[in-house]
Formats: structure tokens, sequence, C-alpha cells
């Protein structure tokens, strides 16, 4: 049983603006898994979380979508956004099994079903008009962060993996859904269906791994905003991984160099249709210590 509580303070202000606004919350947490045998766990949770708006959401600036000879949608600020709060619960199961092909490997499988409520859910809005309330190409229309007085949402993850001395692979599978409980139309921030693969070759004798994880993204079609429907695509990358051994002076140090998107894909997001970084290259450098 593990019980938890956190406490948010929060405040947000503009040079430009005497508004001042400030907000507390407490959040408490309860979560229960049971392991009848080393086999099976079975686990839920109930939790209460706070979120205030981020910058991007109270002052987002710039151009959100261009339609070709019909016109431009631009982000606007919200000053009056307020903070979201929610209530989780979720229930799941997995299960692990040890030495399954050879010895000391593992293999475990996860999932798990949750539940959302919110209230002041923040949820981005998108009005763009069209004829005959206006004449191509002056359809300009607005995007901003709008606070949804009650919303819910839900969904499933299933994940599992397999990993030995030498292997380690693992997958996948998300969805939500989610709606506006007075209009009952869907939410603007939701994301298409998720699959993901991860799989990697692993070196012992170097303390290294090579590795590759594979994202495929759905089509979204789950809006009645003709804007955000987007067709679904896949992400690839690749990284090598090496860390020094527990018993060198060198313990704790970890070099990651990487490819993401190795295949330079063109795509976007559900709520922006500008399109997201290509192929990018990237090493990171870690130390840690413990004593």
């Amino acid at each position: 049983m593990i019980p938890g509580l956190r406490y948010d303070f929060y405040t947000s202000n503009a040079d430009d603006s005497e508004e001042k606004k400030t907000s507390t919350e407490f959040s408490p947490k309860f979560a229960l898994q049971i392991r009848p045998i080393e086999q099976i766990s079975i686990f839920g949770s109930w939790g209460k979380a706070f979120r205030a708006p981020n910058l991007n959401e109270l002052f987002p600036t710039g151009t959100h979508f261009v339609i070709a000879g019909f016109g431009t949608n631009s982000f606007i600020t919200n000053t009056e956004l307020e903070p979201q709060t929610t209530i989780t619960r979720e229930v799941g199961m997995g299960l692990r099994f040890r030495s399954v092909i050879t010895r000391n490997d593992q293999f475990k499988v996860k999932g798990a079903r949750y539940w959302i409520k919110g209230q002041n859910f923040i949820d981005t809005e998108v009005i763009n008009p069209s004829p005959p309330a206006c004449f191509p190409p002056n359809c300009n229309g607005t995007t901003q962060s709008i606070n949804v007085p009650s919303a819910s949402l839900q969904g499933y993850e299933i994940e599992g993996s397999y990993e030995s001395k030498y292997a380690l692979f693992e997958a996948g599978y998300a969805e939500i859904d989610g709606q506006n409980n007075e209009t009952e139309a869907p939410l603007g921030v939701l994301t298409p269906d998720k699959l993901t693969l991860h799989a990697a070759a692993k070196l012992p004798q170097y303390n290294s791994r090579l590795g590759w994880r594979l994202s495929y993204f759905d089509d979204f079609t789950n809006t009645t905003d003709v804007t955000l429907l987007r067709s679904g695509y896949y992400l690839s990358d690749v990284y090598a991984h090496w860390s020094a051994s527990k018993d060198s002076f060198l313990s704790g140090l970890g070099i990651t160099v990487g490819v993401d998107n190795l295949f330079d894909k063109k795509y976007s997001r559900i709520a922006n249709n500008s399109p997201e970084p290509g192929r990018n290259y990237k090493a990171t450098l870690r130390y840690s210590k413990s004593f």
C-alpha cells in the first residue's frame, strides 16, 4: 500500500497587467498492489491531481496553420485560464516470469485501464470560419487554450518485454478517448492510438547496448474539427549506449549517442499543423554517484 500527498503552489502574472492569480492545492493519492503468487500482480490506484497552465497555454503566439487560398489560423492568448484538477482511477494486472528461455532471463506483460474526471480541464479550441460567414482568402481563424468545466477521459495501456543477458525486446500499445461532458464533443487534446516497438542487442563484455525504436501513430479521426484530422505516421530512432563498469574509477558514467527520426519523416502532431523536427542527431553524457 502506497499513500501519497502532494502540495502545489501556483502564481501567474504578466508584466503588462496588474492581475495576479494564485492558487494552492493538496493532491492525495493511494495505490495498492497485491501479489497472490510470484508471477502475478494486481494493482489499482486513486489519485487527485492539480496542473497549472503553462506559458505556452497562457501566451501562445504565431500561426497555427495555413489553408492555402482560404485563410490563416493564429494562436491567441488566454490570461483567464484557470488551473485544472483531475481525479484518476486505474486498475490493472501484470505477469512476470523468470528463466523462460535462458537462465535469469525475464518476460513481463502488464495491462492497465484508467478513467479520468477533470474540472476546468485545459483543452484546445480551434475556431475557423467558413463561407458564407467569410470570403476566402480572408477566412482567418483562431486557436486558444480554454477551460472545459467538466471533462472525462478513459483509455488503456498494454506493454510487454523480454530481456536476457544479450537481448531486449519491448512492445507497447496505448489508446485514449475523451469528451467535453457538457457538449459531448471530443476534446481537442486527444492523441492517436500509438504502437511502440523497441529492440536492443546487449554487449555485456563492453557494457554497451545497440538499440532501435519504432513508434507508429494511427490515423486520427476522433474529432469534429476537420482541421485536426491527421494521417498516420511512424518514427524510427537508433541509439548506442555505453556505461562504465561498477568496479572502475569511472563508475556512474554513461554515454548515449543516437539519431531520432532516422528517415527524416515529415509529420504533424494532432493539435499543431506545423511540421515537427526532422532527423535529429544527439549525444548525452550522464554521471551519477551514490553515497
